[in-house]
């Protein structure tokens, strides 16, 4: 059970070495809202050494305010933003939003070769 004026999601992702994971959507408006990755255990990343998480502030927008993630093993050249997988083929995407304001609505997501983002 959560605080009532937290909306969190949480989602699984498994890609091939060769693979990476796009995200696109727009957040709701929020006191705070960011996603996380995480370990089998449930655990952060490596957020000492790698880019394991991103928060509403730290994203880079497109014009019409929507926003485009890649998660991938490594970073890609023309990434905006990046969420280091750290090699790992699975793991979990944890987003949270604080006092949102409207409906949360997830991301669209697909799986797209690694060699078609530099």
């Amino acid at each position: 059970v959560g605080a009532p004026q937290i909306s969190y999601s949480a989602g699984p992702f498994l890609l091939k070495p060769d693979e990476a994971l796009v995200l696109t959507g727009r957040f709701p408006e929020c006191v705070f809202a960011n996603v996380v990755l995480w370990n089998i255990h449930l655990q952060t990343l490596d957020y000492n050494n790698r880019e394991v998480s991103l928060n509403r502030k730290q994203i880079v927008y497109e014009e019409d305010g929507t926003f485009e993630i890649v998660l991938a093993p490594r970073r890609p050249r023309l990434a905006k933003n990046y969420l280091d997988s750290e090699g790992r083929s699975t793991g979990t995407m944890f987003w949270r939003f604080i006092l949102p304001e409207g409906e949360v609505t997830a991301p669209q997501v697909r799986v797209v070769k690694f060699a078609e983002l530099d």
